[in-house]
């Protein structure tokens, strides 16, 4: 099985989850809106949580269907690069694809963004154009790593 492909699904599972959760927490909150005592402030501070959540749960659900895209791709692609190495008589899945994929996640994680962000599409590209990728990559983390010198 496709290693990427799984790292999506596990996404998708937290994501719903944390959907789930804020859903849950919002009702409740609206709920206690409700029941709150008038001009006590209490319906302010419970509506103002409720719009907080509300916030977050838009950015999970986005999130959440950007995953769900991203499963979709990578299983078109995981069947297309399967194919082109059961031709070639090559191993699938690609170890080299996958460390790629694990070293851009590591990047993110250094530069403190959160994931999606468009690395994946740099690597792909790479790929496309056939440069070495893990010379590319070296540099980009070289590259990072100096920019955070030099903001330190």
């Amino acid at each position: 099985m496709d290693p990427v492909y799984i790292y999506f699904i596990d996404q998708i599972t937290n994501y719903k989850e944390e959907v789930s959760k804020i859903q849950t927490e919002i009702d409740k909150l609206k709920e206690l809106a409700d029941k709150a005592e008038p001009q006590t402030g209490q319906r302010r501070e419970y509506l103002e949580e409720m719009f907080e959540n509300k916030k977050k749960l838009s950015k999970t659900k986005d999130n959440l269907l950007y995953f769900e895209h991203k499963l979709k791709e990578r299983e078109v692609e995981s069947k297309r690069l399967y194919k082109k190495a059961y031709e070639e008589k090559r191993e699938w899945p690609d170890k080299n694809d996958y460390e790629m994929f694990e070293i851009e996640l590591k990047l993110h994680k250094k530069r403190g963004k959160d994931w999606p962000s468009r690395e994946w599409f740099y690597e792909k590209r790479i790929r496309n154009l056939g440069i070495e990728r893990k010379k590319e990559i070296q540099e980009l983390e070289n590259k990072q790593i100096n920019i955070e010198n030099k903001e330190n």
